[in-house]
């Protein structure tokens, strides 16, 4: 597989997030909308393809920007750094797991099921 076959999976991260208005939205409109949509769209290609690491990392920063406010014109400043993010509520986090580790969920999940 190479990066290019995952264009159609960022180009549609893309156009969701661009659609809202990020301006009028404030940081705790932005998480859950990260948090419910952006982070679940991939999932499905997550539960059946290994998705390699660089688009992974992609999405990640595609997400990581939209919490901070950054869109094409205008770059958002980051308040809390990517691993307070994605650690566990009860640990102080965000709780947006990280897409590389929710692919190798996903994958350990298949191969379980054709083990058993």
């Amino acid at each position: 597989m190479r990066r290019s076959d995952f264009d159609f999976l960022l180009d549609r991260l893309r156009a969701k997030f661009s659609g809202w208005a990020m301006k009028t939205l404030s940081l705790s409109g932005r998480i859950t909308l990260a948090k419910y949509v952006l982070v679940v769209m991939p999932s499905y290609f997550m539960q059946t393809i290994n998705i390699l690491i660089g688009v992974c990392a992609e999405i990640d920063k595609l997400i990581r920007g939209f919490i901070c406010g950054s869109s094409s014109d205008s770059k958002g400043i980051s308040l809390v750094n990517w691993e307070t993010i994605t650690q566990l509520q009860c640990n102080g986090g965000i709780n947006i797991p990280r897409s590389n580790e929710r692919n190798m969920t996903y994958m350990l999940k298949l191969a379980f099921a054709l083990v058993t």
